[in-house]
């Protein structure tokens, strides 16, 4: 991975000023592409292990979409959130990945939502 993709990760979690939160990019094979890690995530979470998940969820919603008449539609933002978090999923469409993003319950996923609006284009110039 290029040193200025990577760096992007890093900025994403500096700006987010959050405990813990795990940023990556990864493509729709569900390789990571770039990636950072801060706080808790450091020693509990598995960031390949999510990033092949969500690259699994991304295209099964895809061909979920094109079996009910959106052949033509594919998914943009996915948001899961489960008991200890929240999972925010922007997807990369011309490159054909995505911006995965994931935070504690705690924290604001609103204001979460627009810095990955903000990083998308950063991430989309260096891939």
């Amino acid at each position: 991975m290029s040193d200025n993709l990577q760096s992007l990760p890093e900025d994403f979690i500096k700006e987010a000023k959050l405990e813990s939160v795990a940023t990556a990019i990864v493509d729709l094979d569900g390789k990571e592409l770039a990636y950072a890690i801060h706080g808790t995530f450091d020693s509990e979470f598995n960031s390949q292990r999510a990033a092949s998940l969500f690259s699994m969820v991304v295209n099964f919603l895809n061909k979920t979409l094109g079996g009910i008449h959106f052949a033509e539609d594919e998914v943009e933002e996915i948001m899961v959130t489960s008991n200890h978090g929240h999972f925010l999923l922007e997807i990369i469409k011309h490159e054909k990945c995505f911006l995965g993003v994931a935070i504690s319950k705690e924290e604001d996923s609103n204001r979460i939502r627009t810095l990955i609006k903000k990083y998308k284009p950063l991430f989309l110039a260096q891939l």
